[in-house]
């Protein structure tokens, strides 16, 4: 009568191939988690700057009127970890953290720019950018300004990068108003 089973050879064997093949698939897990992270973010921030511009075309009421300039989203290089999304009162197309407040008429009463800084996941942050940029959309069309302190420009593409990975991801704006993630 022959035994039916397995050698010590074949058993070890099994198990080494086991092992192998476990080891290959986590090898990557922890790449592919920072690539969908950064991949997520670049899409919360596309799905963001098209709500920015739907608030501006829908004429909503900051704090009691119509802001002059609309409504933007701000990047500052020396905040790389997140962007400021603003309603520009003073009609300058720009950000201002200590410009002209913005004016509440039924209370009478002032009120920064500012209504929410939006921070990346953990180690997703602004690669390149070489200068604060502020991208307004001023009702009815909207009409679209990508402006630096330095002028206006007609493009912008904003690289976002996640720590310990050489994987980036490049969100293009126009002064058409296109936004789309490379």
């Amino acid at each position: 009568m022959k035994n039916k089973g397995f050698t010590l050879i074949e058993l070890l064997v099994a198990i080494l191939i086991i092992t192998i093949l476990a080891s290959v698939s986590f090898f990557g897990y922890g790449q592919r988690q920072k690539a969908i992270a950064l991949q997520k973010e670049a899409n919360i921030l596309v799905s963001k700057i098209e709500e920015v511009k739907e608030t501006a075309i829908s004429g909503k009421y900051f704090h009691n009127d119509l802001p002059a300039g609309g409504y933007g989203i701000y990047f500052n290089i020396s905040s790389p970890n997140s962007y400021i999304v603003f309603a520009d009162c003073d009609g300058d197309r720009l950000y201002d953290t200590t410009g002209a407040p913005c004016f509440d008429p039924i209370h009478s009463t002032n009120h920064p720019e500012f209504i929410e800084r939006i921070s990346f996941e953990e180690g997703v942050y602004i690669k390149t950018l070489s200068a604060p940029v502020s991208i307004t959309f001023k009702p009815p069309s909207p009409d679209v300004s990508i402006k630096t302190s330095s002028g206006l420009l007609d493009e912008l593409t904003v690289k976002l990068s996640i720590s310990g990975s050489s994987k980036e991801k490049k969100i293009h704006f126009n002064s058409a108003g296109l936004v789309y993630v490379e």
